[in-house]
């Protein structure tokens, strides 16, 4: 990673204390360098995270979930502009999960409903659990963009985006990630969507 710092470093230095003479093309240039560098760093974290994950013990505790899920509403809607969303918590029991991976499981599919579902005129977002005989099933659902059913079974897969970076930001990990703790936890994760 020090590559990107040393990049992101020189570019900086050359925006600020030559902008009086360089053109603005050679300024929007090194914005660009920048902008890419830490795009990188991010994915370098997510990719340095998903191989820790191999390794990594699990501590199980009682977990609470619904708190965990309102905790990262509140954080998520306070850092990003996604104030119109409108996000119910239904009755989320508490299970025996690693809190640190479980948090991170749940950020990461709370995340994805608020950011597929930004472009929509009403924004909403379904956070609960369904009790089946032997087991709960938590969900995240958003009234977001949707993908077609072919495209579900790769969603889990490392580096499958299925949306231009343009139109959605993320580097295509943050499913992986999930889906590993999931297994992880000797548990099971599935996504149901379509267009729209």
């Amino acid at each position: 990673r020090s590559p990107l710092r040393v990049i992101d470093g020189y570019c900086k230095v050359l925006s600020e204390d030559y902008s009086d003479i360089l053109k603005q093309d050679a300024l929007d240039a090194l914005q660009t360098i920048i902008r890419t560098t830490h795009r990188m760093d991010l994915l370098i974290n997510e990719l340095l995270q998903l191989a820790r994950l191999s390794h990594e013990k699990i501590q199980k505790t009682d977990v609470n979930m619904k708190e965990i899920a309102a905790d990262l509403v509140t954080q998520i809607t306070e850092a990003k502009s996604y104030r119109e969303h409108k996000v119910d918590i239904g009755d989320l029991p508490s299970c025996a999960a690693d809190p640190a991976l479980i948090r991170q499981v749940w950020q990461n599919l709370i995340e994805n409903a608020f950011k597929f579902s930004s472009h929509q005129p009403e924004k909403q977002i379904q956070i609960g659990c369904n009790e089946e005989a032997w087991e709960y099933i938590y969900f995240v659902k958003d009234n977001g963009v949707g993908l077609p059913k072919e495209s579900l079974e790769h969603i889990f897969e490392p580096f499958r985006r299925f949306h231009k970076s343009s139109e959605f930001e993320g580097t295509g990990i943050g499913l992986a990630i999930v889906k590993k703790i999931i297994l992880n936890h000797n548990g099971r994760v599935w996504a149901e969507s379509a267009p729209g």
